[in-house]
């Protein structure tokens, strides 16, 4: 059995969770079958990490000459690459997709899987973004009927000749039945955990973060990490620091996308003059962030779309409790014993929520125990690795 895996992306998204997520599936995979990983990538290059051959295909933009004066959603949705001409060349027995975003991309490698005959699936990263992209992105009505048939069409005729469709959660069942009719293989293979988070981390790595990005540990510190993309929930965080009178700082991860970007996201949540309890930290080193996520007492992630976070795990096989939302499988994710679940798009609540654990410093330390356990018990890429190879099968043996 011959399996190719395809991350479907941007150069401005490469370093998205899905797909980490999908390069270790991938790296797991390799030690159980013959298996290749191409990425839609900022340059054509080859590597290995472990068994795992990975292959990235240089993007190319039709709207690149006129990037400048073209909206980024739109210019987004033109990213392509030559992996189709791969596909045809390297003939695998079954292609599996991660990622639906440039939907036009993925439609087009779905195309060249069905003339040439080979059975596809697809894992559900980015579905629950998908299927309320609306809301997810902050688009407006008006633009929302523009672009759509960059969006909703290319990526429901992908599910809909899809052999097989790997859900990460079990909350996302509702969300397909109601968006589309698919009577094939549905399974189940959530993400894993990345084992580098539960290594011990160098005690002058942890104190140089303190430094360089003035963090008080003796202040009950929370941490956010992701992409500063709208359906993250960053001006909800911003939003919440006026219901909350006690002394902590929020460390804010992730790549500033521009200046210009992150100023106008902080003037718009109107804050108080001397609110200072915030810290944006910019690009963080893996090193970096594992240090974060030791330094931190709790994780908090108001999404207001999200289908699996990694981030989540992370955070949660580092022992930190969790305060994030009840959206996509992030309940899967966080259970009453690991963490505060609230509703999208309420500062109040997750005011509320920080201000109970800040008081509370016996749940903080239970929580994160707890959540801890969760993950290595039940989030293992080693075990997804083994339902995607049963799964594989059981579909080639249906072709």
């Amino acid at each position: 059995m011959r399996i190719l895996a395809v991350i479907i992306t941007s150069p401005r998204y490469s370093a998205s969770g899905a797909v980490t997520a999908a390069t270790n599936l991938s790296i797991a995979l390799a030690n159980l079958c013959d298996i290749q990983l191409a990425i839609m990538s900022d340059k054509d290059s080859e590597e290995t990490k472990e068994k795992l051959i990975i292959k990235n295909f240089k993007c190319k933009n039709i709207l690149s000459k006129i990037s400048k004066i073209t909206p980024n959603q739109v210019i987004n949705s033109f990213w392509t690459s030559d992996i189709d001409k791969y596909i045809e060349k390297y003939k695998p027995d079954i292609v599996h997709f991660h990622n639906p975003v440039p939907p036009l991309s993925l439609w087009k490698l779905a195309n060249i899987c069905i003339k040439n005959k080979i059975p596809y699936v697809i894992s559900s990263h980015g579905f629950v973004e998908m299927f309320d992209y609306k809301k997810s992105f902050n688009i407006s009505f008006l633009k929302s009927i523009a672009i759509n048939p960059m969006v909703m069409s290319p990526f429901l005729k992908t599910l809909k000749n899809a052999s097989g469709i790997f859900l990460l959660s079990p909350n996302e069942k509702t969300l397909l039945e109601k968006n589309v009719k698919f009577n094939k293989n549905i399974s189940i293979i959530p993400n894993g955990y990345d084992k580098k988070y539960i290594n011990e981390i160098n005690d002058d790595i942890v104190d140089k973060c303190i430094n360089k990005f003035n963090i008080k540990i003796a202040k009950p510190i929370f941490l956010f990490m992701g992409n500063h993309t709208y359906n993250k929930g960053i001006d909800i965080i911003l939003d919440s620091l006026k219901y909350i009178k006690k002394d902590f700082q929020v460390l804010i991860g992730g790549k500033i996308r521009s200046r210009e970007e992150n100023e106008l996201l902080i003037s718009k949540c109107k804050l108080l003059d001397k609110e200072k309890r915030f810290i944006f930290t910019d690009f963080l080193t893996d090193e970096e962030a594992i240090a974060l996520y030791k330094i931190a007492d709790c994780f908090i992630f108001p999404s207001r779309a999200d289908t699996f976070p990694l981030v989540i795990l992370e955070a949660m096989v580092s022992n930190l409790p969790v305060i994030a939302t009840q959206v996509g499988g992030i309940p899967h994710q966080v259970n009453k014993d690991c963490g505060i679940l609230i509703k999208p798009d309420s500062p109040k609540a997750l005011a509320d929520a920080m201000s109970r654990l800040i008081e509370r410093p016996d749940d903080i330390l239970r929580m994160g125990n707890n959540s801890r356990k969760r993950v290595l018990e039940n989030f293992s890429w080693e075990i997804s690795a083994k339902i995607a190879i049963q799964e594989y099968s059981n579909i080639l043996s249906n072709v």
